[in-house]
């Protein structure tokens, strides 16, 4: 059997990569001249870490790493639940509950405005998919106390559920619109249905209720007060919501209802946190009624979890309620009897999961080992082994279903297009060929100037022959899949856009790889300015009190970012010296990273094999959020120092330790078990996600779409100049998948994918559920657009495929820019004033005219924004008013050489790291031989 256990690492892998010995007490693990620590020092180890008590929820199946920032990661986070939050395959939603697997499938998608005050100042500004639970599978009587990884491959995940000798196995997969079982146990199977759930926001579902009876008092004119403090424990971000009731006469009707606002929890577990109405004002959209005397009335307080995994507790004796009439027996606590009284009562009150309400599903077939249903607007198939009988189904309605599968040991469910018998039939011939791995492969073809993606499912047939599975393909997929394979009639509709169904076992794609440059080419003309702005920059720099300002992993990251566009400028200048001394204080700051001593280093975390950056930022330590926006900062500062010192980057020096951040982001090789496969880059979603646990009702996320191309930017250049190209290919793979992602769903250029009703061009997170036109930090429109566009440098180029979106997206920007300051926010609402720079170099990709002409009226006596200079954003914005846009119809064989287009007259532009000359010709036809360094040329008007 397997049994939960946690991973405490692979000593025979960590000992591959040590270039001195050290025995096991070591505390720092020495790589050439680089170094990573094993230990953490008492100031880091006293920050909170989520991870110290969290040991990683695997089965004794699971050897190496444990994978983190996947779609599916809240299943081995226990600081959330010991089983999960809502995960997101797609077209499915699933979730881990301690009877078993739930599953739903929500065709339609609902819409948010942002609000303030109550009156809505941007509307469309949300869209999900949300996760509504339609069947709940599982073993009868059956409970575990924990759902926990036990196998995993590409893109699919096995969730194993054990209580004694009884065990249940589920498997789900992106693209997969089936879910397959498998159990040990003489336990029949249950399948249990569930009505679409009200909205828990709006509405108390199976609420803490305390009541004051016989009150008759004059009203004092005021809402009532409340004191609650509660605790979730370790879960992160748990939704609660109170409000009071009010009948003022006693005839039992409600005559006025006052609610607060929500209150999210914090993920500590020794901490009650205070939730009152001196902080949660009241919800107008939810108060309704008049305020009245008392006459013999009742108040009663609902107190009730609206979102989040896991209890919610209530400490009595801190909690308390003031109610609106005159004197001081207006102020009562609350009693575990479910009254106020005057005496603080010690208990602890505790606020379980809601349930599911139960709902009959409408059952359009039944024979023997199938059955199909209908629910929540949904069809469904459940197929048994050949053989096995479903008891529940009454005149056509079932509450629930239960087989004994014929003694066999496998079901599988499917979400169905339509309940056509036809359509069941179809997936019933699929049905029984399981799904036991899911594998990708890449290859970049130069000569295509494309890579070619292969995805690759293996099955095992539980009956029959077949082994055919059902693949529902994203929009990023279908448009670029090769002609090999036949699309089904099938869709499902889903976050991502209309999914078209596939029957096979394999697929691939071809995707246009556009090239990234190291810096734009500095302008042929105005060369005497931008020498004054690069001097006044680096002055500046030389100057300030600290040469560097930040301290921690991600804020110092992108101040190398821009030192290192201000060092391709002075070099293309032929400011020899400044460069120099650019490049030797930036190579002494990364050295001092990579060396594993003093106040800045790396840990390893052998618990969960991730390589942490200390100081931290943003849960970066405790949840390893963001890694790939934090490392491609200095994976992009070593390829710009790689680039006038290669030595420095040979595995002798420097070299190990930043492959090792590499390997932390994106582990390419599946025997190397110190880290995850590709911790960030989601293969068959297409993009990468943030957070470290995807603890989160809306699964997980991404908001800086433009940071994670920073590390694919990142990976070619520095396999460019160290001359690896397996660390180039891959960047280049993530950068051409990526970037088509982006493009259908964060920016939604063909408009096919964002849902009518909402309400912008653009989305600045892409959640697992839908998208979101806010961020992390703020509302303000020129951050969201912005914090998708930068850091801008030359792995930037993508994004002007398409000028006139760029227009349109600038466009949206300012016209919620006005609603939002408008509306009552700081700033002013005819002006950018905020990130001004990024947003300016962005439209300058389709318009460098209009962009340097509002720069100059507006942006340049503002401050940068912290990643940019000066001299970079007017090296930026004139370099494109000479060049025109970037041509994406005409690539290179070579990964550094790109076309603009002006007036008709193309600008070829490469650059060529390697010291031996290169020919490198273009999709039109056109040839150059590269020299070392920066070659340019034209055509002919």
């Amino acid at each position: 059997m397997n049994f939960p256990k946690v991973f405490m690492g692979c000593a025979c892998c960590l000992a591959m990569m040590i270039a001195g010995m050290a025995d096991s007490r070591a505390q720092t693990i020495a790589i050439g001249k680089g170094a990573y620590r094993t230990d953490l020092p008492p100031d880091a180890a006293g920050k909170p870490r989520l991870r110290v008590d969290a040991a990683p929820l695997v089965s004794g199946a699971i050897e190496g790493a444990v994978p983190t920032s996947d779609w599916w990661s809240s299943l081995v986070w226990p600081v959330h639940s010991q089983h999960s939050l809502p995960m997101f395959p797609h077209p499915l939603g699933v979730q881990a509950h301690p009877q078993g697997l739930g599953l739903g499938y929500t065709p339609t998608p609902s819409i948010s405005s942002s609000e303030k005050d109550g009156a809505v100042f941007q509307s469309g500004t949300s869209y999900k998919f949300p996760y509504r639970q339609s069947l709940l599978v599982g073993l009868q009587g059956g409970e575990s106390k924990a759902a926990v990884l036990d196998r995993y491959s590409d893109w699919s995940v096995t969730a194993l559920w054990q209580n004694d000798q009884d065990q249940l196995r589920a498997t789900f997969a992106h693209g997969s619109p089936f879910v397959y079982f498998e159990r040990e146990s003489e336990k029949p199977i249950e399948v249990a249905f569930s009505a679409a759930p009200v909205d828990r926001n709006a509405e108390p579902v199976q609420p803490l209720v305390f009541r004051w009876t016989k009150i008759t008092a004059p009203h004092t004119g005021k809402p009532g007060e409340i004191r609650l403090s509660v605790d979730a424990g370790k879960h992160i971000g748990v939704g609660s919501r109170a409000r009071l009731v009010y009948d003022f006469d006693g005839d039992g009707n409600t005559d006025r209802v006052e609610t607060f606002a929500l209150f999210a929890t914090d993920p500590r577990a020794d901490s009650f946190e205070s939730y009152s109405s001196a902080n949660q004002k009241l919800d107008d959209r939810l108060t309704r009624g008049e305020m009245q005397a008392f006459r013999g009335g009742s108040v009663s307080l609902e107190f009730w979890k609206c979102f989040g995994e896991g209890e919610l507790s209530l400490q009595l004796s801190k909690s308390a309620v003031r109610l609106p009439f005159a004197g001081e027996e207006s102020t009562a606590f609350l009693k575990q009897s479910g009254e106020f009284g005057k005496q603080p009562d010690e208990a602890i009150v505790t606020l379980k999961e809601p349930d599911h309400p139960p709902g009959a599903a409408k059952v359009f077939y039944d024979e023997g080992a199938v059955v199909g249903v209908t629910l929540n607007g949904a069809h469904y198939g459940i197929f048994a082994p050949s053989g096995s009988q479903w008891s529940g189904v009454t005149a056509g309605r079932a509450a629930s279903l239960t087989s004994d599968l014929a003694g066999k040991d496998y079901l599988s469910v499917v979400v169905l297009p339509d309940d056509k018998r036809e359509t069941l039939e179809w997936f019933r011939r699929r049905a029984y060929a399981f799904v036991i791995d899911t594998r990708v492969a890449w290859k970049y073809e130069p000569s295509q100037a494309a890579v070619v993606t292969t995805y690759t499912v293996t099955t095992e047939a539980k009956e029959g022959d077949n082994r055919e599975t059902a693949m529902a393909l994203y929009r990023h997929q279908y448009l670029h899949l090769n002609e090999t394979v036949q699309l089904t009639a099938f869709r499902y509709a889903s976050p991502r856009g209309e999914m078209q169904l596939l029957s096979g076992d394999h697929f691939s794609t071809t995707i246009p790889f556009l090239g990234v440059l190291p810096a734009l080419p500095n302008p042929t003309s105005g060369h005497a300015e931008l020498k004054q702005r690069v001097d006044a920059d680096i002055q500046q720099i030389l100057t300030r009190e600290k040469t560097f300002e930040r301290e921690d992993s991600y804020w110092n990251g992108k101040e190398f970012g821009k030192w290192a566009e201000l060092i391709q400028i002075a070099d293309q200048l032929g400011k020899t010296e400044a460069r120099d001394q650019l490049l030797s204080l930036l190579q002494d700051r990364v050295e001092d990273w990579l060396d594993g001593r003093d106040q800045l280093f790396f840990y390893y975390d052998k618990s969960w094999g991730a390589l942490i950056g200390y100081p931290d930022s943003y849960g970066s330590a405790d949840q390893f959020n963001d890694h790939h926006f934090h490392y491609s900062y200095f994976i992009k500062a070593a390829a710009t120092i790689a680039q006038f010192d290669p030595a420095w980057a040979a595995p002798e020096n420097y070299g190990g330790m930043l492959e090792l951040l590499i390997r932390n982001c994106a582990n390419q090789d599946r025997q190397d078990n110190r880290f995850p496969w590709m911790r960030n880059l989601d293969p068959y979603a297409g993009h990468s996600w943030a957070s470290g646990h995807a603890g989160f009702a809306s699964g997980n996320n991404q908001e800086s779409s433009s940071e994670s191309m920073n590390f694919a930017t990142a990976l070619i250049l520095y396999g460019q100049a160290t001359q690896n190209d397996k660390i180039r290919d891959l960047g280049i793979y993530w950068h051409s998948t990526e970037a088509e992602a982006i493009r259908q769903y964060w920016f939604d250029v063909d408009r096919k994918v964002f849902p009518p009703g909402y309400g912008h061009t653009c989305v600045g997170m892409v959640w697992g559920d839908g998208g979101t036109y806010g961020t992390w930090w703020t509302a303000n429109p020129e951050e969201i657009h912005g914090i998708n566009y930068l850091p801008i440098n030359g792995g930037s180029l993508y994004l002007g495929r398409d000028p006139a979106y760029v227009q349109e997206n600038f466009a949206n920007m300012l016209t919620s820019n006005r609603r939002f300051h408008n509306g009552g926010f700081e700033g002013d609402p005819e002006k950018v004033d905020r990130w001004h720079d990024i947003l300016y170099e962005y439209l300058a990709l389709a318009n460098a005219e209009k962009a340097i002409e509002q720069y100059e009226q507006h942006g340049q006596d503002l401050p940068p924004e912290f990643g940019e200079t000066r001299a970079h954003t007017f090296q930026w914005l004139h370099a494109l008013r000479e060049l025109g846009r970037f041509d994406d119809t005409i690539r290179a064989d070579h990964p550094t050489a790109v076309v603009f287009t002006q007036d008709g007259k193309k600008h070829y532009l490469i650059y060529h790291p390697q010291a031996t000359p290169q020919t490198v010709t273009f999709t039109d036809g056109v040839s150059y031989v590269a020299k070392t360094g920066w070659n340019r040329f034209a055509s002919p008007e």
